[in-house]
């Protein structure tokens, strides 16, 4: 492949730093002002809590009261008597500096004419920048492994659009700053061991730091910090142990310290059910897949959280380009190759039958119309898959993936995780478009994808991924109208009503 001069790759360059300041300028315009629901207001309650009071219990605050005994908070515990906001400490605890900062030049959340502001810069700043910063990281490590500039121009747009996080980033949650971390960690790891950042001290630091950070705002997300810890114990022993230890202490100590001030206990609050039992609880309810009304079995949970309504490769398919760059990396031995393909052709059979099945052990869904759908839900991905992996067996011809172990270890924790909580835990996340559980993964598997962008070179497949881009930016647009929705997914919108779950 030539390289292209720089001139092209300049004027390449400015297209990116156009469509960051593009990105920008759309969340400094559409970044939220109010809180809407549980999830910022349980956040910003323990902020004003911390900042005004000094303490954590949230039952004083304006976002906690109303003219109900409970009130509309239902993302909250109790303990000895008092309400704590349920979500992990360290996040609320770092908004709760700012805050005390713009509180000390006059601002108010009890003011109406400031409260507006307040919370558009406390959104913007702990969810919007960390958006931003995941285009740019991207933006930076995508030059370690891709040379062509137009790749990587359309890698950047589909970070940037061609996932559910530009719609969240306009509103208090800990799924996108922890998808910045996980990014963050993982390029920092990248760069280390394949020499593209110097092994210097700082360097380990920061990538312990963001590690760190990491399960102190999404608690599932800790189970990544082992792999990367390992994995840069293999290359720099020494360093990893000191360096990297270094950065990601202070962030776990911190969250454990805050959390045994609040509860008396070092567990989160989520495996303490004695906490969500008081007079009143949403909690305390007998729910069955979903707290927010998804009644379903725990077979078409998992159905509906990879290429259902749901799915991680419907609603954005842009995370099928991964999904061929993880089959790649295991089919590396190119005679094994077409053995894989046909195999993954034959899947369809049994996945249709799967899906038959799990249909079949759910009583609600009762029109055929709506198990033909979702059997051609799980019959494209496969088939266009298994098309992309043919066509990248041909250009790359016995040439090895780029990132062989990386792509794997992805790809297996992806797996493990989709298993996990599909079959082990109850909900998509909510009222929300998309896969909520799985947004803290999204920039970091679907960088992967971006590598295996990188090697089409016949129409077919780049159709295939002009199309599967365009689809993935239409269901991103839907995320930033309204990202906490029961989101539809982008056949039925434009298909129209006649489709339907039941």
């Amino acid at each position: 492949m030539e390289k292209p001069d720089n001139q092209f790759e300049q004027n390449v360059e400015r297209v990116e730093w156009l469509l960051l300041i593009v990105a920008t300028v759309f969340l400094l315009l559409n970044t939220f002002t109010t809180t809407r629901i549980d999830n910022d207001k349980s956040r910003m309650a323990t902020v004003d809590s911390l900042v005004k009071r000094g303490t954590w219990v949230i039952e004083e605050s304006r976002f906690h009261k109303t003219d109900t005994p409970v009130g509309t908070i239902i993302d909250k515990v109790q303990i000895d008597g008092h309400f704590y906001s349920s979500k992990p400490p360290v996040f609320p605890f770092l908004m709760a500096g700012e805050y005390w900062v713009l509180h000390k030049f006059g601002l108010d959340f009890e003011d109406d004419d400031q409260l507006r502001f307040l919370v558009w810069i406390l959104t913007f700043t702990f969810t919007g920048i960390p958006f931003l910063l995941i285009g740019l990281l991207f933006k930076i490590s995508a030059r370690w492994f891709i040379e062509d500039p137009l790749i990587r121009l359309v890698g950047l747009f589909t970070i940037l659009w061609g996932n559910e996080l530009m719609g969240f980033a306009q509103t208090v949650n800990n799924h996108v700053p922890a998808a910045f971390l996980f990014f963050a960690a993982m390029v920092g790891g990248l760069g280390l061991v394949h020499g593209k950042l110097q092994p210097k001290p700082i360097h380990f630091i920061w990538t312990g730091l963001a590690a760190g950070l990491l399960p102190t705002v999404d608690i599932p997300a800790c189970f990544f910090c082992v792999p990367l810890w390992i994995y840069l114990v293999r290359a720099f022993p020494t360093k990893t142990l000191i360096w990297f230890t270094l950065g990601a202490a202070p962030p776990l100590v911190l969250h454990f310290i805050l959390n045994y001030k609040i509860s008396g206990g070092l567990l989160p609050f989520y495996l303490n059910d004695e906490y969500y039992q008081w007079q009143g609880s949403y909690w305390d309810r007998k729910m069955a897949m979903d707290a927010a009304g998804e009644y379903e079995t725990r077979h078409v949970n998992f159905f509906h959280s990879t290429v259902g309504r749901k799915g991680l490769f419907s609603l954005y398919p842009v995370l099928i380009f991964s999904a061929v760059y993880v089959l790649w990396c295991l089919s590396r031995t190119r005679p094994r190759l077409d053995r894989v393909i046909g195999i993954l052709y034959l899947a369809v059979i049994p996945a249709l039958g799967y899906v038959a099945w799990a249909y079949n052990q759910d009583i609600r869904v009762s029109h055929h119309i709506s198990l033909v759908y979702y059997m051609l839900f799980a019959f494209i991905p496969f088939f266009v898959a298994a098309y992309l992996l043919t066509s990248l067996k041909k250009e790359v011809g016995g040439r090895p993936p780029a990132l062989a172990l990386e792509g794997v270890t992805m790809g297996a924790l992806t797996l493990m995780w989709l298993i996990f909580y599909c079959l082990m835990r109850d909900n998509y996340g909510g009222s929300a478009t998309g896969y909520r559980w799985f947004m803290f993964f999204v920039p970091s598997f679907q960088f992967f994808g971006v590598l295996a962008l990188a090697h089409f070179k016949s129409r077919g497949a780049w159709l295939i991924a002009c199309i599967l881009i365009g689809l993935s930016f239409y269901a991103s647009w839907q995320a930033t109208v309204q990202p906490w929705s029961m989101n539809y997914d982008w056949p039925t919108r434009f298909l129209g009503g006649w489709i339907t779950r039941f």
